[in-house]
């Protein structure tokens, strides 16, 4: 299940039932998700990839563009 959290009053309910939660936030650290994607890792890796590993049961997640190293782009603080 995945959770688009948009309320971080959602966190706490939403991180309880879903595999993947995406939010624009930064997750609590009692977020027991198995997959997070959330403003750190937004900021770390930029656009996300996802691919559901069916053997795994869970998502393997990784940038989307490996080298964000690019003119245009603002380096995160």
């Amino acid at each position: 299940t995945v959770a688009n959290i948009q309320d971080p009053a959602a966190f706490y309910e939403d991180c309880a039932l879903a595999d993947l939660v995406i939010a624009r936030q930064s997750a609590p650290a009692y977020c027991p998700a198995k997959t997070v994607i959330d403003a750190d890792s937004l900021t770390a890796g930029g656009i996300q990839w996802l691919r559901w590993d069916a053997g795994k049961a869970a998502f393997e997640v990784r940038p989307a563009i490996p080298s964000l190293n690019r003119p245009w782009r603002i380096v995160p603080r």
